[in-house]
């Protein structure tokens, strides 16, 4: 269809592309109006950079994940909400091998023209995880600084390598958006995800919906971010008014629970960015590897356990079904903390290299024991969320929310913060741990400490909890900046805003950024 067609369809509201935002978004009409004038000002975007002809336009929601951070790579699961917050792309084919970019914000988000030869120089095939962790393609990903346009790249780099149909292909796109940058919505997976969508369905590829959330979480390791499948798969599979908790290693959805009546999910943006390009990818890169460390380690020590384990979920006590005492004692045979050149002594030097290849935190320890213990813990938290949303149990999930923060919080009003989470690990702590699994105690009430929130974060969850009406505030997304995300009942959310306007914004100089985050649905083509 041409960007013309669409420029008159969005300004005539016409009745069939009314009807499938109305579905997509499940929402009144102040969103479809405001995707209708998105629309058109797209069309008059692409004739004026690319001239007329055949576009389709695609989507992809930002998303928060209810419960279940951090362990989607390590095959925990999430339970995923799709924002009406998203990225809209209007593609049509381009030069063979060349990929030209404009954003309807373009003061933000500069024009940009890449051209495959480039982006996937000195790749002859084989491993793309390989390809991706050579130093050439590491000086790329760091002299490039993170601009939006390497996210675009990466899509097109990862499905060329895949697909050999899809090598000669060329996309001309224009990009539109209002998924907040660097909150920990997702913003980043969402453009991988959009502008992925648009070349397979140009190029004619056929992907399985699972083989598609494989590549493009696969693509996001181009610009060096190496997390799980959890955001684009909760971007693929979404359903209007449903949470879904999808299962890893193998990607399945297993169940979707409706969003609870009289409840609402505020999310408040921080206003501190952690730029997942930047130097916040080395501290994300760096928990990631705590987790593998210690589950090597682990292994190691038990070798009877080395069948049933390819992950660190598989740990968890509801996976390898033993009693949590079991798994608490199991700690006692962690490091506390390991320094940067003693891990290759605990696990091997080729595995070393290969996990502190991906990162570098200077001098900072290696938390492992406490990362581990948040890391089984979420995973039991995770797989409990579903149901306790069928049952209408929202108490519950509100306490396991805040019990997830702790884990990765690093300041609190009461203060002190550091000196718990040291101790939450030591050797007495895990032993008492465990004597209280044997007396009924779960590790779902277990924080471990992540350590991924900020102390401004911290705030605005303190503030919240004290607020009537809040049930639960953790962080959202990977943290070290972005977006809190609080449990509410539905008549006091004005009250949890007006909390957070007069104790966090206005101190701070800050303009308030909440919304209130209704599920949508996931990613495709809008279809008139």
């Amino acid at each position: 269809m041409a960007a013309e067609t669409w420029i008159r369809l969005a300004e005539s509201r016409d009745a069939g592309l009314v009807r499938s935002l109305t579905a997509t978004y499940n929402s009144g009409t102040a969103v479809v109006e405001d995707r209708c004038r998105r629309l058109a000002s797209m069309g008059r975007a692409y004739i004026e950079r690319f001239g007329s002809g055949p576009v389709s336009v695609y989507r992809a929601p930002g998303r928060v994940n209810l419960m279940g951070r951090h362990i989607d790579h390590q095959g925990g699961y999430c339970n995923m909400m799709a924002l009406e917050a998203d990225i809209y792309v209007m593609g049509g084919i381009g030069a063979p091998r060349r990929l030209r970019l404009h954003s309807t914000a373009s003061d933000r988000f500069p024009h940009a023209e890449v051209d495959l030869d480039h982006a996937l120089d000195g790749y002859t095939g084989g491993s793309w995880e390989e390809y991706v962790t050579t130093p050439a393609v590491q000086e790329r990903v760091r002299r490039a600084g993170g601009v939006w346009s390497g996210y675009a790249v990466a899509a097109l780099a990862r499905i060329s390598a895949e697909c050999p149909a899809a090598e000669s292909f060329g996309l001309d796109a224009v990009v539109a958006g209002n998924v907040p940058v660097a909150a920990g919505l997702s913003s980043s997976s969402a453009v991988v995800v959009a502008i992925m969508e648009a070349i397979v369905d140009l190029a004619g590829l056929e992907l399985t919906p699972e083989r598609f959330v494989t590549l493009c979480a696969e693509a996001e390791w181009y610009v060096g971010t190496r997390g799980g499948a959890g955001d684009q798969a909760a971007m693929r599979f979404a359903r209007p008014g449903h949470v879904i908790q999808l299962g890893f290693h193998p990607l399945n959805v297993e169940r979707a629970a409706a969003w609870p009546n009289g409840y609402a999910l505020l999310v408040a943006n921080s206003g501190l960015q952690a730029r997942k390009s930047d130097g916040a990818r080395n501290r994300f890169n760096q928990r990631v590897a705590c987790y593998h460390i210690g589950r090597e380690i682990l292994l190691r020590r038990r070798p009877e356990l080395r069948d049933r384990v390819e992950r660190l979920r598989d740990l968890a006590p509801s996976w390898l079904n033993v009693p949590d005492a079991e798994v608490a004692e199991m700690l006692l045979d962690l490091p506390i903390a390991l320094e940067r050149h003693q891990i290759s002594d605990h696990i091997g030097a080729e595995s070393a290299e290969r996990l502190l290849s991906t990162h570098d935190c200077g001098g900072e320890p290696y938390p492992i024991r406490s990362v581990v213990l948040f890391g089984l813990s979420e995973c039991e938290r995770s797989r409990r969320c579903a149901d306790l949303l069928a049952r209408g149990a929202v108490a519950e999930i509100g306490r396991m929310m805040n019990v997830s923060h702790d884990g990765d919080r690093v300041s609190s009003a009461a203060g002190g913060w550091a000196g718990r989470r040291a101790a939450q690990c030591s050797d007495a702590d895990v032993r008492a741990l465990a004597m209280e699994c044997r007396n009924g105690r779960s590790l779902v009430d277990q924080p471990g400490a992540y350590g991924c929130s900020t102390q401004d974060i911290d705030a605005m969850a303190d503030i919240l909890l004290e607020t009537p009406g809040v049930l639960g505030a953790q962080l959202s997304g990977a943290g070290l900046g972005g977006c809190l995300m609080a449990l509410v009942q539905a008549e006091q959310v004005d009250e949890a805003h007006a909390r957070l306007v007069s104790g966090y914004y206005a101190p701070r100089g800050l303009e308030p950024e909440t919304l209130v985050c209704r599920p949508a649905g996931g990613c495709g083509p809008i279809l008139p």
